[in-house]
């Protein structure tokens, strides 16, 4: 999901929502096991609009959504989190995310 912020237009919010095991280990979770539950929607706040409508971004996102398994050097959420969120981010993704707890935390 991507939305594009009303009051920085040269910003935008840029939201993954899935509830796939493969992926959620990426997200945040929370609790104790063995009721661990996790957030299925990672979001990342003020993204550069200029990243977000990069034509490399987006053909490499194209490439994760349809590539399945097989024998990669890098797997397609692999490629999705760590490499195309953190060019998102313009930082690794576990910072901007520990950036965004510490937040809310506030």
């Amino acid at each position: 999901v991507v939305e594009r912020l009303e009051d920085e237009p040269d910003f935008a919010r840029f939201v993954v929502v899935s509830t796939s095991p493969r992926f959620l280990k990426y997200h945040d979770a929370f609790g104790e096991p063995p009721k661990l539950r996790f957030r299925t929607c990672l979001v990342l706040d003020r993204v550069p609009w200029a990243r977000v409508s990069d034509e490399a971004f987006w053909g490499l996102s194209w490439y994760c959504a349809i590539t399945g398994e097989g024998n990669w050097n890098m797997s397609p959420e692999r490629m999705l989190y760590e490499v195309l969120l953190s060019f998102l981010a313009g930082k690794p993704l576990d910072e901007a995310l520990a950036e965004a707890r510490a937040a809310d935390a506030e």
